[in-house]
Parts: C-alpha cells; structure tokens; sequence
C-alpha cells in the first residue's frame, strides 16, 4: 500500500474503533436483557428470538468485524477487501433468510417488521459486499460506504433491541393455569 493510500485507511481508524466498540458493549447490553427476559418469562417465544433478536445480535456482530478488521493494521488492501466482501455476502444473505422465517411466526408482522427485519438490513450488507470488492481496487469513497453500512446496521440494531424489549415487556404471557404470576420463582 502506498504511503498516501495509507494514511487515507488510517485517517478512518478512530471511526472504526469507536462504532465497533459500540456495537461490542451493545451486543453485551442485549445479552444482559435477554437474560433478565428469560428469567421473568417460563414460556420462551423462541421463535420470535430466532426471527429478531438473533437478526440483532447478528448486525452487531456484523459492524464489529467490519470494524476490527479496518482498524487493524494491514500491509494491502486486499486482505481487508476479501474479509468485507465475505462478510457482506454471508449477511447479505442471512438478511433474505428474514423473509422465511417470518413465515414460521405466530406473530402478526406489521410494515415498519417488515422494513426494519427484513428489507432495510439488505442494503447495508449488499454495500459491505461491493465495497469490499471495490476496497481492493482502493476506489474512492469506499470507506465512506463501509462507514455508512456500519452506521446503518448499528442504528438498525439498536431499532430491533429495543423492538424485541418492548415486544416482551408489553406482551402478557400466556395464563399456564398456575396462578396470575407468571415470573420465574
């Protein structure tokens, strides 16, 4: 890599360090209220985890391997660009595979599930996948499409977590016929 393609990756890394940390402490905060979930709860809609918390978790994860990967210090491009392109194709598709498993739900999807869940988190990964091809050529502007994709996919994640919270605080749980409280003892 040359000296000024260089300083121009480098000139990114403090954006990376911070959005990836932040989606690393958000991944921990939504491991911490499922868990406080579950304990409330006998019945575990593991369904509408699978369908929406899990999508969640996978955007966080998502935004903190881009971000690990284009802070760290790489001698060319191409080791990063392949890691971007193999991270946007995998999401890219695990983000289609919404629209399967909304078909398993008991639950009735409205159209801000249907945007949020479904059609919005595609964008972020097919630019991940086209920028990482395009980040081996060092095309302009492709770290300001990796920056936006991380940014999207945080703010989408912090959407759905709360989505899901809100979801299970505000849905009663079933009557199991053993009494008005349903928590955990």
């Amino acid at each position: 890599m040359d000296p000024e393609q260089y300083a121009r990756f480098r000139e990114w890394e403090t954006f990376y360090v911070i959005v990836g940390t932040s989606s690393a402490a958000l991944i921990g905060l939504q491991f911490v209220v499922l868990t406080l979930m579950a304990e409330r709860r006998r019945i575990s809609p593991s369904i509408e985890i699978a369908s929406f918390g899990t999508p969640t978790l996978v955007h966080f994860s998502t935004v903190l391997m881009v971000c690990a990967t284009l802070a760290a210090p790489w001698m060319n491009l191409k080791g990063p660009g392949i890691a971007i392109a193999a991270v946007g194709g995998v999401g890219l598709f695990y983000a289609a595979a919404f629209f399967f498993r909304a078909r398993a739900l008991s639950y009735r999807l409205y159209v801000e599930d249907w945007i949020f869940y479904g059609s919005l988190p595609l964008l972020p990964y097919a630019a991940l996948l086209i920028a990482g091809v395009q980040l081996r050529h060092h095309e302009e502007g492709t770290l300001f499409v990796c920056g936006g994709a991380v940014l999207l996919l945080t703010f989408l994640g912090i959407h759905n977590a709360w989505d899901l919270i809100t979801y299970f605080v505000t849905t009663p749980l079933p009557d199991d016929g053993g009494g008005e409280d349903n928590a955990v003892p």
